[in-house]
């Protein structure tokens, strides 16, 4: 067994070094190809340098990420009265920030795991950013799980709450609503839903 597992790393490193040199001599027939690879690579090179470069400025200039993430949550635990979880929060590149696994909670905590919002990912769009004065222009939720008790108080206060929280647009995208009346479910799963809330002069 073991000297038909070495012919077949000699077969494989044979068979590597042989395509190896038929790639590189096709590279040398065809000049286009070539210069359109190289091009190709330094520019993913400078894209990725680029990237990384403003990452670690706006991670460590502009941005505290740990004080945004402790803000939030103690945001919504003062507003809302209810318990929240935040994950990771990250720099998205070139003006955002996204919190992983964010969830809140239909009770002062979890102990009951009742979740009224739960997303793997959440971003919010800032503006202001390279002028040292971001600001939230957008929150933007994707593959979010909503569930909503007609007989809790929050259900009915939803929009007073985004009206307070004063960001221009919230979209919430393939979102799965499920509606609930003391327990008993009265809308099961609704799933693939879009939802726009764009703030106008008037109101929401």
């Amino acid at each position: 067994m073991h000297r038909v597992r070495r012919r077949f790393s000699a077969f494989a490193a044979r068979d590597f070094l042989l395509y190896l040199r038929f790639f590189l001599r096709f590279l040398k027939e065809n000049r286009k190809i070539r210069f359109v690879l190289i091009v190709s690579v330094l520019v993913f090179s400078i894209h990725w340098v680029v990237v990384e470069s403003v990452g670690y400025y706006v991670r460590t200039r502009l941005l505290d990420l740990r004080g945004l993430k402790e803000l939030s949550r103690n945001f919504i635990n003062r507003e809302l009265g209810r318990a929240v979880t935040l994950g990771v929060v990250e720099y998205d590149f070139p003006n955002a920030v996204v919190f992983e696994d964010f969830r809140i909670s239909s009770e002062e905590d979890f102990a009951l795991n009742h979740i009224l919002l739960k997303t793997n990912k959440i971003q919010f769009k800032l503006g202001g950013l390279w002028k040292g004065q971001p600001y939230i222009r957008g929150i933007s939720v994707k593959d979010a799980s909503i569930n909503l008790d007609l007989k809790d108080q929050i259900s009915g206060e939803l929009i007073g709450y985004i009206q307070k929280i004063n960001i221009p647009e919230i979209r919430l995208s393939n979102t799965t609503i499920t509606i609930s009346r003391d327990g008993e479910e009265v809308l099961n799963s609704l799933k693939g839903i879009d939802i726009l809330i764009a703030k106008q002069p008037q109101g929401v």
